[in-house]
């Protein structure tokens, strides 16, 4: 009871059901004395239950525990048994897996996870989050629980639209992003992977994820800032990538439901200490996913710090509009930038940015990619040759509106099916078409995730610019405050 009542403390969230704990082959669940929802678990091995007021229970793999209204029951091996006072229905969803960690104050391999609930609009009663697969994670302490890790999956929906968004607390993933076709037809335009562990295990290509503390490298892992030295850990050819090799992308975040009437929207939260990766600084960073009714999905990205730092937040996701039918060669991109930045063999820019006039690098009306990105094509231009396509940075031209958005790319599926467009507060996009995506993984459609199968538009600062003077400053200090937003339309829905 004692790694009960730590797990909920450090949990420190409202909604909290309770905790299910294994150890030693069994599995407890307890539940928080405050008002209970509906709850089905399918627990592996044996399952012991014990509920403030109520006996121990013991049951097999697959027994239900319903707490129903007016009075909480447990049905256990067959036998239904009273437990205690239960004042609100909710909807009955599925516990399907845990997450480990190594606690001092319990059995070696303990595992714990924290449920939680939230209120669907729809129903008007709160339901349980989904839960991802086990992560394993050991504790800092061996005499006391430090942490608990919550994998959830906040499924973003608006009623009626057909589309929906699925985003996991590891790593902030974007995990699918279902958009209609004008058929009507609904499939993901996001690559995505089909379970939080295999994130996990997918070291490298950042599939949908948060990235930061600097998305994009630094050269040398190093940058000065007001006259001290600081350096990150490399990753990339001898270089920091995205933050280093323990970036925002590797953590989880904590998921927060957010009020809006007219979207489905999730704020991700995430404390990144002084020292972190080499970064100074404790930064609070926040990211809010927002669903609108038109289809539109934006990303609002908010960071503090108490010490000077730097900051360049982006995202992730790998687009495919023709979900899986036809890859990068079935897409048009435009990118309206009249410059991009050469890059040397690290990918680090070298000289001024560089004028995209009678280069491969002129994406300003709508190019067909599937020529651009010909073996042949590619092995003619040394900068696409070096990347094994493009993996380079344009700066955006156009102004901000009055929304304060800038356009940064478009891109549409040549079949009409569906098209993108990307908005932006940030002066450039980073366009990476999957060259290093080899096939080893598959992805939650069951198709392998192969090179040039889908394009990342990260809207962002410049590369490197702590260490580029003359590029705008990426600098962060105590009392500012970082924000950025990208939107994502769909214009062939009427989105924009």
């Amino acid at each position: 009871m004692d790694v009960l009542a730590e797990a909920l403390r450090v949990s420190g969230a409202r909604g909290a059901l309770g905790v299910v704990l294994k150890a030693g082959g069994s599995w407890g669940l307890w539940l928080d004395p405050s008002p209970a929802a509906a709850l089905h678990v399918v627990a592996r091995g044996t399952m012991w239950l014990h509920v403030p007021g109520g006996e121990p229970l013991e049951g097999r793999a697959g027994d239900a525990v319903l707490l129903a209204p007016g009075t909480a029951h447990g049905i256990a091996g067959g036998t239904r048994t009273t437990l205690g006072p239960c004042d609100r229905e909710a909807t009955v969803r599925a516990l399907t897996d845990g997450t480990a960690l190594h606690l001092g104050s319990a059995p070696a391999q303990t595992e714990v996870l924290v449920l939680r609930y939230e209120r669907d609009p729809e129903v008007s009663t709160p339901v349980l989050s989904s839960l991802g697969r086990p992560m394993h994670v050991t504790s800092r302490e061996n005499t006391q629980l430090r942490m608990t890790v919550e994998l959830l999956t906040a499924e973003l929906a608006h009623p009626q639209t057909g589309t929906t968004a699925a985003v996991l607390t590891y790593g902030g993933i974007l995990q699918h992003l279902t958009v209609p076709a004008t058929d009507g037809t609904r499939a993901s335009v996001v690559l995505g992977l089909p379970t939080a562990e295999a994130y996990a295990a997918a070291r490298g290509p950042y599939l949908g994820a948060l990235v930061g503390r600097y998305a994009n490298r630094l050269a040398h892992g190093r940058f000065p800032l007001d006259g001290a030295d600081h350096t990150v850990p490399a990753n990339d050819r001898g270089h920091a990538l995205h933050g280093g090799p323990d970036g925002f992308d590797r953590r989880v975040w904590r998921a927060t439901p957010v009020p809006d009437p007219d979207a489905a929207a999730v704020r991700l939260t995430l404390l990144s200490p002084d020292g972190d990766m080499g970064f100074p600084g404790t930064l609070d960073v926040a990211v809010t996913y927002r669903l609108a009714a038109d289809h539109t999905l934006t990303l609002d990205y908010e960071a503090r710090t108490d010490r000077p730092t730097v900051v360049n937040l982006t995202h992730h996701a790998y687009f495919d509009l023709t979900a899986g039918r036809h890859g990068l060669a079935g897409h048009t991109l435009r990118v309206p930038g009249a410059h991009y930045l050469p890059v040397d063999a690290g990918a680090i820019p070298v000289g001024p940015p560089a004028p995209v006039e009678a280069t491969p690098f002129d994406l300003r009306e709508p190019t067909p990619l599937g020529p651009r990105l010909a073996p042949e094509a590619v092995a003619a231009e040394p900068q696409l040759a070096a990347a094994g396509g493009y993996d380079h940075t344009w700066l955006l031209d156009t102004g901000p509106g009055p929304d304060g958005l800038r356009p940064a790319a478009a891109l549409t599926a040549l079949d009409g099916s569906r098209a993108m467009e990307v908005w932006t507060t940030e002066p450039a996009v980073q366009v990476y078409t999957g060259n290093q995506l080899d096939a080893s993984l598959t992805g939650s459609d069951g198709r392998p995730l192969t090179r040039h199968r889908a394009v990342c538009l990260e809207t962002q600062h410049l590369p490197d610019s702590p260490n580029h003077p003359e590029y705008p400053t990426t600098v962060l200090r105590p009392g500012q405050e970082f924000r950025s937003r990208t939107a994502y339309r769909f214009p062939h829905l009427g989105a924009g």
